[in-house]
């Protein structure tokens, strides 16, 4: 692949929807350009269950930097963290205090190529969060795309769409 490829890691006991760590990711992406001379237009954001929760976040929070996004397994329902990760969550991002969050998110967002993957044997992440960012994106005029997986779960959906030749593909084209 024709790339520099950064993979940030969330630090223990921290989520992508921290800000600290969505700034993290910034910081990482800024000095890999600066150091390598990389194409500041040319990002692209992609992420798997918390990584794609981190994307949706990452992304509204800096709607200009990234050429595409490629989000699979992502939510924005943050009902299984503690009370004190959610409402750093709300600080963090204010669409998912939003009434309709997906719809909150898409108008921020609309502007990014997405390609949205799900299984729909995904038990941690249920397949209804990617089709309503999904929908929510479409209604907002967004250019996206969605694969759903028929009988795949949270993993294997994972890895078949980074073994996908034609999302690499896609996504450079962007």
């Amino acid at each position: 692949v024709p790339a520099i490829v950064v993979f940030p890691q969330a630090k223990a006991g921290t989520r992508w929807e921290f800000p600290a760590m969505e700034e993290l990711v910034i910081a990482e992406l800024d000095r890999t350009i600066s150091e390598f001379h990389g194409d500041p237009r040319r990002l692209y954001l992609t992420g798997f269950s918390m990584g794609a929760a981190g994307v949706y976040r990452i992304a509204y929070r800096w709607p200009d930097k990234f050429a595409a996004l490629v989000c699979i397994a992502g939510h924005l329902d943050s009902a299984k963290y503690t009370p004190e990760q959610r409402e750093i969550d709300r600080r963090a991002n204010p669409f998912v205090a939003a009434p309709d969050p997906f719809a909150a998110l898409a108008l921020r967002i609309r502007k990014l190529p997405i390609w949205i993957f799900q299984g729909d044997q995904d038990d941690p992440v249920l397949v209804d969060a990617s089709r309503k960012a999904t929908a929510a994106l479409k209604s907002a005029g967004a250019d996206v795309r969605y694969t759903e997986y028929p009988g795949l779960g949270h993993v294997p959906a994972a890895a078949k769409v980074y073994a996908d030749a034609e999302m690499i593909t896609w996504l450079l084209k962007q």
